[in-house]
This record gives structure tokens, sequence and C-alpha cells, in this order.
């Protein structure tokens, strides 16, 4: 694997924005998702990765009705690309040449705080313009997804924690972690794949890998806490992440045909 020049500049985004991009995400829940063409798989040696999902920790609020409902986000280096990135370069090396396109992140992401840049349709020509200099077989992205909440308006994506208010106090408490795998082809530059993030455990939230806090955060002493201050828990944070990549994204690759 080619070693990069990292670039690891993020985007300033508003809460609005980001809200806004989870509030995309409702619609692309719903998209069905597709496997790279096994005759395509076959053709390719040497692709790119980028991890993009940035530095925008979000903290969703469900109350009982629509107004005690809260959104807000915070910058947090969590090192969640460089973790995405290691982990999938270990699965995706058993059959392809990686390239480590790390150095791109701060451009690619520029260009994904524009709404209309995260379609299917611009993905590719944003790859095309920022990367397609590197004349690889292919190029495999790493995305923020959004997601629904069951039963609400909501939408939540991306790194965060979500909790959700009853009557009586808090009904539960995820950390979650949503992505897409998309696959962009490096001749024609179309879109020849697209993934969402394998679900782990069963939850409320749909199509995201999750934890749910009862059972997957051992190392959350009060998620009280973690919900006040996330600055303050990046390590605890980061060992969910890591735990999350390790259980989701093989199985996401797997689905998505890009490794056995």
């Amino acid at each position: 694997m080619r070693e990069p020049s990292e670039g690891l500049r993020s985007p300033t985004a508003t809460a609005w924005s980001v809200f806004l991009c989870a509030m995309i995400g409702l619609a692309l829940a719903a998209c069905a998702s597709q496997p790279i063409a096994p005759d395509k798989a076959v053709q390719y040696k040497r692709v790119g990765l980028l991890s993009a999902m940035g530095d925008q920790f979000e903290k969703t609020l469900i109350g009982v009705t629509v107004f005690g409902n809260d959104y807000s986000t915070e910058r947090l280096d969590l090192g969640a690309d460089r973790l995405l990135t290691k982990n999938a370069v270990r699965e995706l090396s058993t059959r392809y040449d990686v390239v480590d396109l790390s150095r791109y992140r701060g451009p690619f992401l520029d260009a994904w705080s524009e709404p209309s840049n995260r379609t299917s349709q611009m993905v590719p020509e944003v790859v095309r313009r920022l990367m397609g200099a590197e004349g690889l077989d292919a190029y495999i992205l790493i995305t923020p997804r959004g997601a629904p909440v069951r039963g609400t308006r909501l939408g939540i994506g991306g790194i965060g924690i979500a909790k959700r208010e009853g009557l009586f106090g808090t009904m539960g408490t995820w950390f979650h972690l949503a992505y897409d795998i998309r696959v962009v082809d490096g001749t024609d530059y179309a879109l020849v794949a697209e993934m969402p993030a394998l679900p782990v455990g069963e939850t409320e939230l749909s199509v995201l890998a999750v934890f749910h806090a009862p059972v997957g955060a051992p190392f959350v002493h009060a998620w009280s806490d973690l919900w006040a201050q996330p600055s303050m828990h990046q390590t605890e944070i980061m060992a969910m992440l890591d735990q999350l990549a390790e259980r989701s994204l093989p199985e996401t690759l797997r689905r998505a045909a890009l490794i056995d």
C-alpha cells in the first residue's frame, strides 16, 4: 500500500447543514443497496480508498413530543477516518492493491459540504475531478449516511449519540456510526456499487451500524456524562468506533461484493 501525505482539513459545518444532511439521508435510507457486479469486481486490480466521515459529532435528542426534540453538533478529532481506513485496507488488501487517498480528504469534504454533491449522480463527478489523475481501476469511498429513527420524523447520520426520552425518563441511548460504501469505476466514472453500513444489534435505529447502550458500551460508565460532554470522553468514543468498525466494516464490504 502506498503511504499518503495526510491532508486532514475538515470544513466547518453548521448544525443546520449537518441536520439537513441527516434529513436527506431519510430518502437515501430507503434506496436499495447495490453490490458490485461480479464482472467488474474481477477487473479491478489497483483501487483507491478514501474514508471521508469528517470530524462532526452529533447529538440527537428524541423527545416525547416534537417540542422535546433537540439536535447539535461539535467538532471532535476522533481519528474515525484513520480507523476506518486501517480496517478497510486490511480487508481489501486480500484482493486488491490498495492506494490510500487520505490526502484528498480535505477537498472531498469541502465538496461534500454542498448537498448537491452528495447525490449518486454527482459523487462520481467529484471523484473524477479531484482524484481522476491517480489513474486507478476504481475508487472506494466511505461517506456519512443518514438514517431515520423509527416512529419519528427525525433522522441521524454519521458519528454521534442519540437519546430517546419517554414519559418516565430515558428509554434508550445509542451510539451510531452510519456510513455508505460507494465504488466509482475508474474508466467511465460510473457509480458501480453502493452499500449501507451493516447494522450491529437490533435497535430503533435502522440501516446503520449502532451500539445499543446497555449491551455494547462497556467503556462508558455514565452515558449521561458522555451525552453532556462528548469532548471529555473521546477515549471511550474511539473505543466504540473501533468495535463498530471491527464488527460492521468486513461484512459491509462483503455484502458490497468487494471481498470474499
